[in-house]
């Protein structure tokens, strides 16, 4: 029998025990392979209204894809070590050379790695085309996409697929040289341990925990970023003593209530969850945090992409908006607008507003790179405003007098009451107090985007000593189509060197960032998913060989087959269970922090944690079924 026969025997002995890893590494060439392809995409390169972006965040999602993926592969390729230890010594009692076993191994893994990797490339070929069409349809353009292969995706899949297909097999390779027979043939019998519980660290956990929550509803600091710090500092410590202390502390309660812990054999099941916590400790902790980290990214860019249009309306409330620089310029402007009969006017409004230097000192938002003294503020009159909200048809109308102003909120991280109350000086001596703050915009965001109303009175008086510019703003029925005009008014004003902002340019540019951000978020969080599902079957399965004899040891004095399969559902379940709800916890928590205004969508929170579910219940499934038919066949 020569070595490939001794190769091609064990690798259909372990087949089952190979398969999940196998589909998991083809999913994650198939998925690395769609991004790199989607360069390439002659449809996606042409539609795209901002493509060198979309070329950069697809780069970047791709290396992170990578450094995931790798740390992954080369995760479960350690189970399969430590599985195969016992194997591999039995191989060197027989007398075969270590350098031989360690050539076996190796080669099992290469040729292992590259078959998934040929499978992926080709499915990732056939499938390229249907993601491309999904993310055109994110992108709200037409499907229609043809069928072409990526030269330049199958040479870089290859590439970095193969350089982590070595090094895992060059980490089997090692495994002969790195321990002593006999403790290749006592690995079974680490980690058995019962931990102990600590009062103290339970109850620190308790308090990360809840310190965690409390960061949420009542900020230590007005930093949305600090507030997510410290944070994330409690909840990843406060998480691991979780699973370290109080996870063994109800354990404990189990086992101490009789009437449940003797019922049946629900000891065994206790006793094997107790056993192994210590060692799944860390797994445990770091698979509830990519949860959370998964579910949260999912969180963010589905509630972007649902608020395109709005975001992109109070970003740009008017169709089109330009600084009058002549009446020629003007009337061509107009002329343009009207032509386009498939967008017909809504409305259409001048717009006068006085630009001065103001000192904001009193006010705690300083634009960046600006002095407080000195920053550039915007002014425009109540009785412009209230024309303003008419020609948007919102309701409500601005009334002011004297030294009294109105401020459009330039930042949501701040609160009305830094606001409403407060003064800042224009004009060197003219005094102004806040008297209301209004979320929406009324003018095309610019920086700074510092806007104040006053009552009619102040603004003339204001225009004598600083001659107003006019804006020229313009509302039509579906703006969000209107490419055609959009473009061709935004030639006109590069040419004529006017300063024009257009709706349809702002909700491109934020569909297609959102609509990007869903997709690469959609499929990193499949990788997650799939990755830390694998991981947690391969220690099931892994534990399930070790716990062969014991479970043969309890059908011999009298457990049926049918309790025994009770027992391991209930112990699974709870390794999976328990990761899933801590991190859905988490992410719901983080998500509200980044939306402290209430901005948490239900139905996105449902969807995405009904989704995870069902992949883990899949998961839960698929290791019930093996756990049982190796220990209880």
């Amino acid at each position: 029998m020569t070595l490939f026969d001794i190769v091609k025997k064990n690798m259909k002995g372990n087949i089952q025990n190979y398969l999940l890893y196998f589909l998991s590494l083809i999913i994650s060439v198939v998925i690395f392979y769609t991004f790199v392809s989607l360069q390439d995409t002659t449809e996606i390169q042409e539609r795209a209204e901002s493509f060198e972006i979309i070329h950069s965040i697809i780069i970047q999602a791709s290396i992170i894809l990578v450094l995931f993926v790798g740390i992954f592969i080369w995760y479960s390729n350690s189970f399969f070590t430590k599985r195969r230890k016992k194997e591999v010594g039995l191989y060197a009692l027989l007398g075969i050379r270590k350098k031989t076993i360690g050539r076996m191994l190796f080669y099992e893994n290469l040729i292992l790695g590259f078959i998934a990797l040929l499978i992926g490339i080709l499915l990732g070929a056939l499938f390229s085309r249907l993601f491309a069409m999904i993310l055109l349809k994110l992108l709200d353009s037409p499907m229609d996409v043809g069928f072409h292969i990526s030269v330049d995706a199958i040479v870089y899949t290859s590439i970095v697929f193969a350089l982590i297909i070595i090094l895992t097999s060059i980490q089997a390779y090692r495994l002969i040289y790195q321990f002593k027979l006999i403790t290749l043939f006592q690995a079974e019998k680490q980690g058995e341990q019962v931990p102990k519980p600590s009062l103290p660290l339970a109850i620190l956990s308790i308090i990360m925990l809840l310190g965690s929550a409390w960061i949420v509803y009542e900020p230590l600091t007005d930093e949305a970023m600090a507030n997510l710090g410290l944070f994330s500092l409690f909840t990843i410590n406060g998480t691991y003593l979780l699973f370290r202390s109080v996870i063994v502390y109800l354990l404990k309660i189990i086992q101490n209530k009789k009437t449940y812990y003797y019922k049946g054999i629900n000891l065994i099941g206790t006793a094997q969850i107790l056993h192994r916590i210590k060692g799944n400790t860390l797994t445990l902790t770091i698979i509830s945090l990519l949860s959370a980290a998964a579910l949260t990214a999912f969180y963010m860019g589905y509630s972007e992409y649902y608020n395109i249009k709005k975001n992109a309306m109070n970003h740009s409330p008017f169709s089109y908006l330009h600084i009058s620089k002549n009446k020629a310029s003007d009337q061509q402007i107009k002329q343009m607008i009207q032509q386009d009969r498939q967008h017909p006017t809504l409305s259409q409004v001048d717009i006068p507003v006085i630009q001065v230097n103001g000192n904001i000192s009193g006010l705690g938002y300083i634009p960046y790179g600006y002095s407080a003294n000195k920053t550039p503020v915007r002014i425009l009159s109540s009785h412009t405003y209230n024309q303003i909200t008419k020609a948007l048809n919102r309701k409500g109308t601005l009334h002011l007098a004297g030294n009294q102003a109105a401020m459009i909120r330039p930042n949501s991280d701040q609160t009305d009451s830094e606001y409403v109350g407060h003064k800042i000086t224009v004009q060197g001596d003219q005094t102004l107090t806040f008297v209301r703050l209004f979320e929406d915009r009324v003018i095309n965001w610019s920086d700074p985007d510092f806007y104040i109303m006053v009552s009619e009175e102040r603004f003339k008086e204001l225009a004598k000593l600083t001659k107003p510019f006019l804006y020229k703003a313009y509302r039509v029925t579906n703006q969000e189509n209107a490419k055609v005009t959009s473009n061709q008014l935004l030639q006109l004003a590069a040419k004529q060197n006017i300063t024009m902002s257009t709706f349809y340019l702002d909700y491109r540019k934020n569909l297609e960032a959102a609509g990007l951000d869903l997709f690469l978020l959609g499929f990193l969080g499949i990788i997650f998913v799939v990755a830390t599902g694998s991981i947690i079957y391969f220690k099931q399965l892994m534990e399930a060989h070790l716990d062969q004899e014991r479970y043969r040891m309890i059908r011999k004095i009298g457990a049926s087959k049918k309790e025994i399969t009770t027992t391991i559902a209930k112990q699974t379940l709870f390794v999976y269970l328990l990761p899933l709800v801590i991190g859905i916890l988490h992410s719901t928590l983080i998500f509200t922090i980044i939306y402290p205004m209430g901005e948490v969508f239900t139905v996105t929170i449902l969807v995405s944690i009904l989704v995870y579910g069902v992949i883990y219940f899949l998961y839960y499934l698929l290791s019930v079924y093996s756990y049982n038919k190796i220990v209880n066949t």
